[in-house]
């Protein structure tokens, strides 16, 4: 038997695998490899799109179904197929054409199960597409094709919380509301989170609870952590990832990823 074996390994994307660069360090890499030859299923959980995943497919050995658009999608790039989504039905629709009249200076990015579109853009909007590396497709709301099954709300960080008080109170229980960064705010279906598609994929693949491992940094990984009790963070994580006392790691310019891995290595022996 290998040493990883029956383990599965969820990672988050930006702030955790990624460094400051935006790239995956070599020692990621080569720590992924390594436990995915000697047995370990990894995967990503990540608020990013499936457009915005496959750029970075080449640079490391995923194994197993990821979780994309923070829960909306679990997705299987070795079969390219969708295996579970979450959509919000027209209740997106109607919520965005409310906050482009209320808040013409917020941005609103629509993910569908395969494509994104802006239906009102913004400078913080713009720079996030391009940061993500997906094109930059503005559309009408009413013109964005159905379901729906994640928005990216965009603004100054110093004003977004009027328009996600505005959103917490108006909308409250139609959505799952989160930040994923401090000028972001991503809406979902109720019930849509990273924790849950760790757990949906969890038992798709027969891999036991104990053996379930996870890391992230951010508010949208607070569910994803919530999932395990092998959880762990990077050294730069957010305040309520702390809250969850997981076990720290090196920061994301760091190999955090690499030095879980080694942990569990150790571990194993």
């Amino acid at each position: 038997m290998k040493k990883f074996e029956g383990m599965l390994l969820l990672s988050d994307m930006d702030g955790t695998l990624l460094g400051d660069d935006r790239q995956i360090s070599q020692r990621n890499r080569d720590a992924v490899r390594y436990f995915v030859e000697n047995g370990g299923r990894f995967g990503i959980a990540t608020g990013r799109s499936k457009t915005g995943m496959q750029y970075f497919l080449r640079d490391v050995c995923v194994n197993a179904p990821c979780v994309i658009c923070n829960g909306a999608i679990i997705y299987d790039f070795e079969k390219d197929a969708v295996m579970h989504a979450e959509a919000m039905g027209t209740d997106g629709l109607e919520l965005a054409l409310d906050l482009i009249e209320r808040f013409p200076e917020a941005g609103v990015e629509v993910s569908l199960i395969d494509g994104e579109y802006v239906a009102h853009g913004s400078d913080i909007t713009r720079r996030h597409f391009e940061y993500v590396k997906i094109p930059y497709r503005p559309m009408a709301p009413e013109s964005i094709p159905q379901p729906w099954v994640k928005m990216n709300l965009t603004m100054e960080p110093e004003r977004i919380h009027l328009m996600t008080d505005y959103i917490d109170t108006a909308y409250a229980g139609r959505f799952h509301a989160q930040h994923s960064a401090d000028y972001f705010y991503e809406i979902l279906k109720p019930g849509a989170t990273k924790g849950a598609g760790a757990e949906f994929i969890r038992r798709s693949l027969g891999v036991a609870p104990e053996n379930l491992f996870v890391i992230g940094d951010g508010q949208n990984d607070v569910e994803l952590l919530q999932s395990s009790k092998n959880r762990f963070a990077p050294e730069n994580a957010h305040a309520d990832i702390w809250k969850l006392t997981p076990h720290k790691l090196p920061d994301n310019n760091h190999h955090a990823v690499a030095a879980l891995i080694a942990y569990l290595d150790a571990r194993a022996v």
